[in-house]
């Protein structure tokens, strides 16, 4: 039954241990969606996020296809993560 209760033991932490490291690695990745808009002619990226009732934007910069898949894929590992 010791041995058992060892190994048990040994799962626990290392599964908290993943439950850290994962959470570490969510809260370094931007919560929200991406949302381009226009203006003047030119296109620029925002993270789209909620606070409540409110949606807020922060800006990101230019629409450059390097960085909206940077963007996606963060979202994309984020999600992964959370699931």
């Amino acid at each position: 039954m010791s041995v058992i209760k060892g190994i048990l033991e040994e799962e626990l932490k290392r599964l908290e241990e993943l439950l850290v490291f994962y959470k570490e690695k969510i809260a370094r990745i931007p919560v929200g969606s991406i949302s381009a808009k226009e203006r003047g002619g030119k296109r620029y990226l925002y993270i789209a996020r909620r606070e409540g009732r409110k949606v807020l934007f922060d800006y990101v910069g230019k629409d450059v296809p390097e960085v909206r898949n940077v963007l996606n894929d963060c979202i994309r590992q984020r999600k992964g993560y959370q699931a």
